[in-house]
């Protein structure tokens, strides 16, 4: 749901594809710290793989340090500073014999978690926010909804509002039972995974709906403003250009109303872009990064402005 860290699997036999370059964009683009590992070594020598990989990690685009790990030392030297100085370790691996597997497990080890302790407890502070990925009906026992919670803390008997609808409301449920692992449990806190089952009327579920604390007062929006950067589009981008935005859980097509930039924005430019949803309202955040797309078409940005969904009277 929120990746902390990116394994990029090479294959040692077919070498550097483009989709391995496009992962490594990717990860690279949304600032996630990756390592890599390249695969089938009892195939042959890795080294022309290696050489290229080295290569593309040290070019203009990438500037990062690539780190072969050959022992244990080396794992404990990765996983402690792979943040702070961008390294990125390389491990060769068979898993016909072995080779390497034991290094890769020791470092998966000791990698350090994705937010610290007092991040946590701040985040279980906060008012409940619990993004919906998955929606499910189980018999005999309603609506189920799978998903992640960034902030707060879920008890079983927790009311909750759900939505946002076509209307932009939210709606009253309670939350009857709490899953983790297919294991009942009786709290979910920030950062975990969870499935709950929702106490409610018979309402439409669908994914990219949000669960919120009652604290709140939330109002979906069809139109937000982020500041965007786009990795790679072959012409210009100009207002009308439908795309799919992902936003967390949201996963919709949108088109640009307007582009703060005169001739529209081409590759590895950044301007200030007006969205709309097209299908129906979204729960969106000011400061929420988002990922665009549409054919060989990507960018990414963060969102600088929300505009409440509001009702047009006939």
């Amino acid at each position: 749901y929120l990746p902390h860290y990116v394994m990029l699997v090479v294959s040692g036999r077919a070498g550097v594809l483009g989709m391995t370059k496009e992962h490594l964009q990717l990860a690279i683009a949304l600032d996630v710290p990756f390592f890599v590992t390249i695969t089938k070594t009892d195939l042959g020598s890795p080294e022309e793989t290696l050489r290229c990989l080295q290569a593309i990690l040290k070019s203009p685009g990438c500037l990062r340090v690539p780190f072969l790990v050959k022992n244990e030392d080396d794992v404990i030297t990765a996983g402690s500073n792979q943040l702070a100085d961008n390294i990125v370790p390389i491990f060769l691996v068979s898993s016909v014999n072995g080779e390497g597997l034991e290094l890769l497990t020791r470092f998966l080890h000791v990698l350090p978690p994705g937010i610290s302790h007092k991040e946590k407890e701040r985040l279980e502070q906060e008012p409940c926010e619990f993004q919906i990925d998955e929606c499910f009906r189980v018999p005999d026992v309603g609506p189920v909804v799978g998903g992640l919670l960034t902030k707060g803390m879920v008890n079983e008997g927790t009311k909750l509002l759900l939505g946002p609808f076509d209307d932009g409301e939210f709606v009253p449920v309670e939350v009857q039972s709490i899953h983790r692992n297919k294991a009942p449990c009786r709290s979910v806190r920030a950062s975990q995974s969870a499935s709950l089952g929702l106490d409610c009327a018979p309402i439409t579920l669908r994914s990219g709906m949000v669960l919120l604390s009652l604290d709140v007062h939330p109002t979906g929006c069809l139109f937000f403003q982020a500041t965007v950067c786009v990795l790679f589009h072959s012409t210009a981008i100009h207002p009308g250009f439908q795309t799919t935005v992902h936003i967390g859980p949201v996963r919709q097509t949108a088109v640009i109303e307007g582009i703060m930039a005169v001739g529209g924005i081409h590759t590895n430019e950044k301007a200030s872009v007006l969205f709309r949803f097209l299908r129906h309202p979204e729960y969106v955040r000011v400061g929420m990064r988002l990922f665009f797309r549409e054919g060989t078409t990507k960018g990414i940005g963060k969102i600088t402005q929300v505009f409440p969904f509001q009702v047009v009277a006939a």
